[in-house]
């Protein structure tokens, strides 16, 4: 069975869909730290995106603060 694509096809999309979150404001949690655009990118190069788990983060009124990944091994 193929795995299902959610968000993106590829790498490339998927760095280009945090770094749009991260331009709107929203924030972008890698195992609890707050990323910016050049730490996002540096991740790419040392974790597979293919091993993270996200969770949308919401404010006390529901509203999306951000996104939030852990990252397997």
């Amino acid at each position: 069975m193929r795995k299902p694509v959610i968000c993106h096809d590829n790498n490339a999309a998927f760095l280009d869909a945090l770094e749009s979150c991260l331009s709107t404001g929203l924030k972008v949690l890698l195992d609890g730290d707050e990323q910016t655009k050049e730490m996002l990118e540096a991740s790419f190069g040392d974790r597979d995106p293919e091993t993270w788990t996200g969770t949308i983060l919401l404010n006390d009124k529901g509203d999306i603060e951000g996104l939030s990944f852990t990252v397997g091994s």
